[in-house]
């Protein structure tokens, strides 16, 4: 099974390196729907993590300048991931999360 990682993102350069590279090996791409107003320097990891290992593909609009409260436009950020993914499921893994053990259901 494909998995595509999903989700918005917005100032999550801290952790969001740490996270991609807990599954890196297991998912079949990262889909981010990112604020162009991150301001911690998100962006230019994100650019370099996907130039190094690549399927990392970045969706930057001012649209995902999102507030969770703003249900309407942060549903439309995951439904543009989605619509960007090639895997069999999308799994959403927020930025600041790192798995730490992996089950592998195929083996």
């Amino acid at each position: 099974m494909r998995i595509s990682v999903i989700g918005p993102v917005l100032n999550e350069a801290a952790f969001i390196g740490f996270s991609i590279m807990s599954v890196h090996d297991h998912v079949e791409e990262f889909i981010y729907s990112v604020s162009p107003k991150s301001s911690d320097g998100t962006i230019n990891l994100l650019e370099h993590i996907a130039k190094k290992y690549g399927k990392v593909k970045l969706l930057i609009d001012d649209k995902y300048d999102f507030n969770p409260m703003d249900q309407k436009a942060y549903n439309a950020s995951y439904n543009d991931c989605i619509e960007e993914s090639k895997g069999d499921a999308a799994w959403f893994l927020h930025a600041d999360m790192v798995v730490t053990k992996w089950n592998d259901p195929t083996d």
